[in-house]
């Protein structure tokens, strides 16, 4: 899982990306073969203020006519939204021709001394 690190006054949070997808109706059958990842986001989350972790979908071959489409939501771990991050669902496409979307989170920053924290994607 993920971690948040207090280092000179600056945590980290590293957030663990699982995701739960669908293939969109719009994607021919030849897509649903393919395969879904999404990469692990490491943040630094910072005293104040938000900042964004994006977080790249990843389809094993290009999308076809029409793209490609993937829900997503996030779920609280240890870390806890709106305090840690603020939560977010929706669906990002994978555009024809290409093989990657980016769906962003914002992280929200505080000065509280914390240990490792984690929410799923």
């Amino acid at each position: 899982m993920g971690s948040v690190e207090v280092r000179e006054a600056v945590s980290r949070l590293f957030v663990v990306a699982c995701a739960l997808v669908v293939l969109g109706a719009a994607a021919p059958a030849a897509a649903s073969a393919a395969t879904i990842t999404i990469d692990e986001v490491t943040p630094l989350e910072g005293n104040s203020g938000t900042t964004t972790a994006n977080f790249v979908v990843h389809l094993s071959a290009n999308a076809p006519a029409g793209g490609v489409t993937v829900d997503y939501t996030t779920q609280n771990g240890s870390a806890v939204a709106p305090g840690d991050y603020t939560a977010t669902s929706g669906t990002a496409t994978i555009a024809e021709g290409t093989s990657t979307a980016v769906n962003p989170v914002q992280i929200v920053g505080d000065t509280l001394s914390e240990g490792n924290e984690t929410f799923t994607v």
